[in-house]
């Protein structure tokens, strides 16, 4: 009998344990992403609602002005609010570049419309935290979707269709088995299966996130300096 390497079951316990601490954590990377698809819609709508109606009415002094001061402001809230979201959820700081203020209301509008941050700051929100939010908060519910479904088929097979559906292809390469036992085997380890990915995928989703958030809203600068 071959014995095994001294040290395996501290390596196989150790990757247990691993597995176990991303799981402690998936709680917190779920919310985070539900919320960053929430913000992200009301940033988007709001932005592209009003900076566009602001830069249209600019000639329309104070109107356009404000409102287009107003959507820079949204999006600079939307941006502060998915940093510290992505902290919280576990993923590392972001140094952020610090605003320049003026005395003054004057002085707030023009450090706040002639920024360039704040600009990289409604383009993130316009487009790039949009889609990547729709998509993270897509491939979630559907990860979800499908491992809690596939795990309680047993629970609500007999609702759908008489309990037979979506497997008859492969069913019938069996005909002397059970296939109601069959299809639910095949179900739950598919949704096991799914459930068993899903830490993986939400630190994966939450990571392409704080990249676009650190390319795009963190300190260049500094970023630069660091190295």
């Amino acid at each position: 009998m071959t014995a095994e390497p001294i040290g395996f079951p501290t390596r196989r316990l150790s990757a247990w344990r691993r597995y176990g601490a991303r799981w402690r954590r998936t709680g917190k990377e779920i919310v985070a992403i539900v919320v960053l698809f929430f913000t992200a819609v009301i940033g988007f709508s709001v932005c592209v609602a009003l900076v566009p109606a602001g830069i249209g009415l600019l000639p329309l002094f104070p109107v356009g002005v404000f409102l287009l001061a107003a959507g820079l402001c949204v999006a600079l809230a939307t941006g502060a609010a998915d940093l510290r979201l992505l902290e919280w959820a576990g993923l590392p700081h972001i140094q952020r570049t610090v605003r320049s203020s003026r005395p003054g209301f004057a002085g707030w509008l023009r450090s706040t419309l002639g920024s360039a941050r704040n600009w990289a700051m409604v383009g993130y929100v316009v487009l790039p935290q949009f889609a990547l939010a729709a998509v993270s908060f897509i491939v979630l519910t559907t990860l979800i979707g499908i491992g809690a479904g596939g795990v309680s088929w047993t629970f609500w097979r007999s609702s759908v269709h008489g309990g037979n559906v979506g497997l008859e292809w492969l069913l019938h390469r069996w005909p002397g088995a059970d296939r109601p036992a069959l299809e639910g085997i095949i179900y739950v380890m598919l949704g096991l299966a799914f459930l068993a990915v899903l830490p993986y995928v939400t630190r994966g989703l939450l990571w392409a996130q704080w990249q676009l958030a650190r390319t795009m809203l963190g300190d260049s600068q500094r970023r630069t300096d660091a190295h």
